[in-house]
């Protein structure tokens, strides 16, 4: 887990040039962003093992939320193997986006917290993150939901359940979160039940990656 700096308190800040927004008697850095809506790749390479979508799995902006899921349902069919890793005909990253992209590994999704820079950003609006990659491209990370005690958050699952590497596991599947002062790869319940027949719980958001010679 990734904690970010804490925001500063209006008394200690001296500031020239910088955009920043009072709230709370917090104020609250947002960096730069291109906002123009013109010629968005549908991914980016960051320097990273993978290369990330720009969007979220059904959006067309970066700042929109797009389509939510249940672990291993593309909306048309359920996935009930037993693989720790969801295979690619029950990966609604990839049955929408195509051949080259699927929703991200766990170690994926730690790579992007731990590798890259992340800075609060607004969007068109849109509150979220810049996240910038060693090679110094970025993606936005928009926050579009709300926690129990109002924290701005967005989740995203992976592809990989909690299993061995020999049994899924039937309840839990890890799952990258994201909120306002920290972000990382935790799990989360898939299924009501202990069985992979179980009823599906708990819709996130997806962001692919595109990793076409994995693929082959």
């Amino acid at each position: 887990m990734n904690k970010l700096a804490e925001p500063l308190n209006v008394a200690t800040l001296i500031v020239v040039g910088v955009l920043y927004i009072l709230y709370s008697g917090i104020v609250t850095f947002y960096t730069d962003v291109d906002e123009s809506n013109n010629n968005i790749p549908e991914y980016v390479d960051l320097g990273l093992s993978v290369q990330w979508a720009t969007c979220n799995v059904g959006a067309s902006l970066p700042e929109e939320g797009g389509d939510k899921y249940c672990w291993g349902s593309t909306g048309t069919k359920t996935y009930t193997g037993t693989e720790v890793y969801l295979p690619l005909e029950y990966d609604a990253a990839h049955i929408a986006m195509g051949d080259g992209f699927r929703t991200p590994t766990r170690d994926e999704m730690y790579e992007l917290c731990e590798r890259c820079k992340w800075q609060l950003a607004k969007r068109n609006g849109v509150e979220g993150f810049k996240v910038t990659g060693p090679n110094g491209n970025y993606i936005f990370i928009p926050l579009l939901e709300t926690d129990k005690e109002g924290v701005p958050v967005i989740n995203y699952w992976s592809k990989e359940n909690c299993g061995t590497s020999s049994e899924a596991n039937a309840e839990r599947a890890y799952c990258m979160y994201v909120e306002k002062e920290r972000h990382g790869v935790s799990d989360r319940f898939c299924y009501k039940g202990s069985t992979v027949t179980s009823e599906r719980i708990n819709e996130c958001y997806l962001r692919a990656v595109y990793a076409p010679i994995a693929e082959e």
